[in-house]
């Protein structure tokens, strides 16, 4: 794993998780994200958490687990700026959260990037599996997996780069995050960006 920091950058303090009211109180101020917004029962909330949200961006078809609309939307990780998140609340509730990428034909990536959001660093990913479907649907294989014991952003809109092992083409690639850096105080995941290298 390799730090991209800018220079001069000083570390984040340790910031604690926002003390949250009851869900009226964050329904109002637009907190549930689109995993648990609309009043729907339990069964469509999991199929809605399951399905994610898609956008057909330029070069790709994006899915995302869920998001905070208005501002902390699935596309705001592939704009090119920093100041911008994405931000999913159903994390909490299920431990998981997923950012999905389709091409239309086979690409082989070598290496992706990620930024630290502007905020609540427990909020930060620490775990995740990022999964290649060669073929778009079945046939997925494990292309790389950063495990908790990885130490993290050390500040705010901060970039990693991980290098694939034994990159393959595929046309879908999965980011399956399954922890983030403090689940007692994090209320959500969030993340500024990710660049993928083919």
């Amino acid at each position: 794993l390799r730090a991209l920091a800018s220079s001069g950058q000083e570390a984040a303090e340790n910031l604690g998780g926002r003390q949250s009211g009851s869900e009226a109180w964050r329904s109002e101020r637009g907190e549930l994200g689109l995993a648990a917004a609309g009043g729907d029962g339990d069964e469509a909330k999991k199929k809605k958490k399951k399905k994610g949200r898609e956008y057909k961006l330029r070069d790709f078809v994006l899915r995302v687990s869920g998001e905070n609309p208005p501002d902390e939307m699935g596309f705001c990780l592939f704009d090119g700026e920093t100041e911008t998140k994405w931000l999913d609340f159903g994390f909490v509730e299920t431990g998981s959260a997923f950012v999905e990428v389709e091409f239309a034909e086979a690409r082989t990536l070598i290496s992706y990037e990620m930024t630290s959001a502007n905020d609540e660093p427990p909020r930060d990913p620490s775990a995740w599996i990022l999964r290649g479907f060669p073929n778009g649907d079945g046939g997925e294989e494990v292309l790389h997996n950063v495990s908790e014991t990885w130490r993290g952003f050390k500040a705010r809109h901060m970039k990693y780069r991980f290098c694939l092992p034994s990159p393959r083409p595929c046309k879908r690639y999965r980011f399956e995050f399954v922890g983030v850096r403090d689940r007692s105080q994090a209320n959500s995941i969030q993340l500024a960006q990710i660049n993928l290298n083919f």
